[in-house]
């Protein structure tokens, strides 16, 4: 096959030789397979004329563009580093391994923060970057190497732990900022959306713990904690759940989970029973409202204005409306201080569904906090992931493809852009709101062009954003001022069943549409927000709000588009702040 392979690649030459990181990927998983292979051997045997004419191709192909691929500052200095150890590995020539062994540890010093932190902000690249660690790391053993330094092992575990705590206990990941769906050596055939089988890896290389995922059957074909001078998994977890962290660039909450939190009305800590429409107590409105005053949080009028949605009327039980109107699924603008008797209706939140049985799997969210150290995929600040357990509440829109088909070149500009991401858009001045004409269907359609705001920062090219905007750290938050000198903060707060997100923006922005991009579920639009099985989302403002279900769209897996359920909250100008407590059941 290799035979083949190569007759119908000639070194250098066509697709398969374009890209160093390719070559490397392509040299580690041969190294991978002879390692499986030959596993009951001693000593490891030598590579035939044919192989090593193979491997010394490659490495020629790594030495070449070196330089390249250290400028990147992303997956590409660590993959060939990797790939031009493995090819000394397997060549037997140690100057050519011990020069792939620093020219990794340096890219992982340099690129993995010593709180786990990936230069790329995505789950999914991070996983790969775990992986080549992982995978040269296991190699070098294999071979008597010493492999990746001491530092750069250290870095690699606290890269895992960070993607441990930005995964489901499944496993499941989400998809934040740019990915391919790389999944190298995923021998658990696990997927590229799921990490379980990268982290009990790393957890057992690296740790030498169990990661919760000890049946993976990749690590036991590996024979990992079970032999290779690894000797059995230490007791205990490899890593931890806190309930708030920050690594660089990302911030992370933790909830209880599923009726683990119930207060004695019998919703979660600070919200009123069904009855109340599901939204904030009177005395938790009251408590906040008093907080405002003392820490002196106001308006653009210098006064705490109404918000924009009540918060302590009772839903609006009339019939449903007829398909197309705002109650429907629509649009629905709200003066402050009103519920029922909107322009254009409410209604009324469905009727609850029976509570599920108890899951002590806790509610999770990750939040894109900067600051932008290494140059950003998407332009994603203060996007916020909300999972259930195992459930991606809120999510991000993924990332399409990096070449789309024929027709679908829409693709490139929306899915890094701010509108795909559960943030803030500013739209320009003169733009105000989406068209007050109610939709036709039981779902608005996609907004494109000013309508759907401006991104953080200006495009220059597929993968490159210039003007980054300055970000800090708030407590349980964080903010970002952009090059146009619009400010948004966003903080996240956590009580019982209770998720409060608070929104503060200003600057010299038209208005602002505040998304959700939601599960696929039944979700129907309230007076302030949306109610479904999975959650209800109550939003207020200083301003008078409208509210919008429309139809978007989310790339579940790379090359793939499919419909999904967006919430928008549009405001204009002079809105200061935003509310929204989403109540999970």
């Amino acid at each position: 096959m290799l035979a083949d392979w190569s007759a119908a690649n000639p070194a250098f030459l066509g697709p398969n030789w374009a890209c160093g990181q390719e070559a490397a990927l392509r040299v580690l998983h041969l190294a991978l397979a002879l390692a499986l292979l030959e596993a009951g051997h001693a000593p490891i045997p030598a590579p035939t004329p044919a192989m090593r004419a193979l491997l010394g191709h490659h490495a020629a192909r790594l030495l070449a563009t070196a330089a390249y691929a250290e400028a990147q500052d992303n997956n590409h200095p660590l993959s060939e580093a990797a790939g031009l150890l493995a090819c000394g590995l397997l060549l037997r020539e140690p100057g050519l391994a011990d020069r792939g062994a620093r020219r990794l540890s340096r890219a992982a010093r340099r690129l993995i923060a010593p709180d786990g932190g990936f230069a790329q902000p995505s789950a999914g690249y991070a996983r790969l970057a775990l992986d080549v660690l992982s995978l040269a790391a296991l190699l070098a053993g294999r071979h008597g190497h010493p492999g990746p330094d001491g530092t750069a092992r250290a870095r690699a575990a606290a890269l895992a732990g960070w993607l441990h705590r930005c995964t489901a206990p499944d496993g499941s990941m989400p998809r934040l900022g740019h990915c391919d769906d790389s999944a190298l050596a995923d021998l658990s055939l696990a997927g590229p959306g799921n990490a379980s089988g990268s982290l009990q890896r790393a957890a057992l290389l690296f740790r030498g713990r169990c990661a919760g995922f000890p049946e993976d059957p990749g690590c036991r074909w590996l024979g990992l904690g079970l032999g290779l001078g690894l000797g059995p998994a230490a007791p205990g977890p490899a890593f931890d759940r806190p309930a708030a962290w920050r690594a660089m660039g990302w911030a992370g909450f933790r909830g209880p989970g599923r009726g683990m939190a119930r207060d004695r009305a019998g919703g979660p800590a600070g919200m009123a029973p069904e009855g109340g429409a599901g939204v904030e107590s009177r005395a938790a409105t009251e408590a906040r409202a008093r907080e405002g005053r003392a820490d002196g949080r106001r308006g653009e009028g210098g006064a705490v204005r109404a918000a924009g949605v009540a918060v302590d009327a009772a839903p609006d039980r009339r019939p449903d409306p007829p398909r197309g109107s705002a109650a429907s699924g629509g649009a629905s603008t709200c003066a402050p201080g009103r519920v029922s008797g909107c322009a254009s209706g409410s209604a009324g939140a469905p009727d609850p569904a029976p509570d599920p049985a108890p899951d002590p799997t806790p509610a999770w969210a990750v939040l894109r906090t900067g600051p932008l150290r290494f140059r950003p995929g998407h332009a994603d600040l203060l996007h916020l992931d909300l999972w259930d357990g195992t459930l991606n509440l809120l999510r991000d829109a993924g990332t399409g493809s990096y070449n789309p088909p024929a027709g679908s070149g829409w693709w490139s500009d929306h899915f890094p852009g701010t509108a795909a991401h559960n943030t803030i858009c500013f739209l320009p001045a003169g733009v105000a709101g989406p068209s007050p004409a109610p939709p036709s269907g039981p779902m608005a359609g996609p907004m494109a062009g000013p309508m759907a705001g401006m991104d953080q920062m200006p495009r220059l090219s597929r993968f490159l954003f210039a003007r980054w905007p300055r970000c800090r750290a708030l407590p349980g938050g964080a903010a970002y001022r952009d090059a146009r000198g619009n400010r948004h903060a966003r903080t996240v707060a956590v009580a019982g069943r209770c998720w409060n997100v608070e929104d503060r923006v200003g600057g010299p922005f038209g208005g602002a549409i505040l998304r959700w991009r939601l599960a696929p579920s039944d979700w129907q639009l309230t007076g302030n927000g949306v109610a479904g099985p999975l959650a209800r989302l109550s939003l207020e403002s200083d301003a008078p709000l409208r509210l919008v279900l429309r139809q978007g769209v989310e790339s579940p897996r790379y090359g793939h588009v499919s419909p999904v359920p967006v919430l928008e909250a549009w405001a204009a100008a002079p809105v200061s702040w935003f509310r929204t407590v989403i109540r999970l059941p």
